[in-house]
Formats: structure tokens, C-alpha cells, sequence
């Protein structure tokens, strides 16, 4: 069974992603090495009725009722959205990815689809490579597909990354990565997002 992509987000303001958005290409430009990831995006969790996307305390509540059809994170794309579910069973962290309508509320949109450049059997790059390549991948379609500007737009962005199980299988040989636009305050998005100008 293959890992579960990387899922990640900057947590600092707009101003300063733009500005490791900037950096993150410069190094990228200038060298494979790395000096820190970048944080996953925190969910929270509602006790009364939990949205798409939202954590659960098993203690409290056990599984959420999810809504969609239960697909595998690595196998979605360009204008599909999605809704994701983090809770722990038995001491087991769980991660459910669900695909839904785009006209109803959901998580998150898919607005680009790229690879990593890399040849079959080459070397993991290590995350945080794979993680300045989505950034600037993403920060560069965000405008063709909102309509507006990243930094203007009210929505945010974020991107999953081949995980090193996936990128070394020799059947696999995935490079994929998935950018997605969604709310950043985390509330679910309704109807597209393409030309939304939002």
C-alpha cells in the first residue's frame, strides 16, 4: 500500500508566502539543498457538526459521516474538488479523501496538475524540493484559473507532493503534484473557483 501524499500549505500571511514563494524559486534556481519545510495546514474541529475537512476526537465523536466518493488522494484532478477527513481509531491516525460535486460545499479545488521533472529511477528529492517546485508550479496558474492576481484574491492555495514510496516504486514511478485552491480560513468553498475572480 503507497503512503499518502504530502499534503502542504504555508500558515504565514499572504505577504509573507509571496515572499517564500519569491525565495523558495530563487534557491530552487540555485540549488537542490534545503533548509526547512513547510508547515502542513492545521484544521480545526467543530463538536457539534463537523465540515469537510475538519479533525475529529475519536473520544468525543469516532468517525465523521463523510460525504462523497472515497477516492484515493493521488487520483485526483484538474477541476475536481474534494473534501478530506483527519480522525484516530485505535490509536490510528486516518485520513479520508472524498470527491464531491464542485456546486456543493467542499474543501478544496484542483486547478493544476503537474509532475516533477525527474526521470525513472532517480533519486527521492526529498520533500522540501518537491515542495518549492509545487509552490512556485501553483503560485504560477493560480491567477489563470481564479481570474485575479494570488495576492488579491480572498482564496489560498495549497498542494500535495509525490511521497517517497510512490516517486522509488518502480511500477508507480509517480511525480505528480496536485494544486488546489480552497478558503483560508477553512470554511468549505461553494460552486467553482474558476474565473471566480474571488
Amino acid at each position: 500500500m503507497f503512503a499518502p501524499s504530502l499534503d502542504r500549505m504555508p500558515t504565514a500571511t499572504k505577504a509573507r508566502r509571496l515572499l517564500a514563494v519569491g525565495a523558495a524559486a530563487a534557491m530552487l534556481a540555485v540549488s537542490c539543498s534545503s533548509d526547512g519545510a513547510t508547515p502542513v495546514d492545521e484544521e480545526t474541529s467543530d463538536t457539534l457538526a463537523p465540515p469537510p475537512g475538519v479533525s475529529i476526537d475519536p473520544t468525543e465523536q469516532g468517525a465523521p459521516d463523510w460525504v462523497g466518493e472515497v477516492v484515493n488522494p493521488l487520483d485526483v484532478h484538474l477541476g475536481e474538488c474534494i473534501n478530506k477527513y483527519s480522525w484516530v481509531e485505535n490509536d490510528q491516525p486516518i485520513d479520508l479523501t472524498t470527491k464531491v460535486n464542485c456546486d456543493g460545499p467542499h474543501d478544496r479545488e484542483v486547478f493544476f496538475e503537474t509532475n516533477f521533472p525527474a526521470e525513472a529511477g532517480a533519486p527521492y528529492p526529498g520533500p522540501q524540493l518537491l515542495e518549492r517546485f509545487a509552490n512556485r508550479e501553483c503560485y504560477r496558474e493560480f491567477e489563470a484559473f481564479v481570474g485575479v492576481p494570488y495576492e488579491v484574491s480572498v482564496l489560498d492555495l495549497t498542494f500535495t507532493v509525490p511521497p517517497e514510496p510512490n516517486f522509488v516504486d518502480e511500477r508507480a514511478r509517480y511525480r505528480g503534484v496536485v494544486c488546489y485552491v480552497l478558503s483560508p480560513d477553512g470554511e468549505p468553498l461553494t460552486g467553482t473557483a474558476f474565473q471566480s475572480a474571488e
